[in-house]
């Protein structure tokens, strides 16, 4: 067998990200919001409502409100340091 290695690392949130607007009815799991920091200087997001198959924005500004995303979900980032996973 191979050697195995992490690609990369993923911490807990914590508070540091808030949702609304998704109630977990949906049925479909593939349908729960997913985001991910994808700039820091700026601070940016990506988002995604199938599992992040596919993401639906790149880059968007993380303005500490509340942010839409689809369905009725919204996301609100604290204002922190953001750092993005190589």
């Amino acid at each position: 067998m191979g050697t195995r290695r992490t690609i990369r690392t993923h911490k807990p949130l914590g508070d540091a990200v808030e949702m609304r607007g998704y109630d977990g009815q949906q049925r479909e799991l593939d349908r729960v919001p997913a985001w991910k920091v994808d700039g820091e200087n700026p601070p940016t997001f990506r988002w995604s409502d199938d599992l992040a198959r596919t993401w639906k924005a790149n880059k968007v500004p993380i303005t500490h409100d509340w942010q839409p995303l689809s369905g009725g979900t919204e996301v609100k980032f604290k204002r922190q340091e953001w750092r993005i996973s190589t």
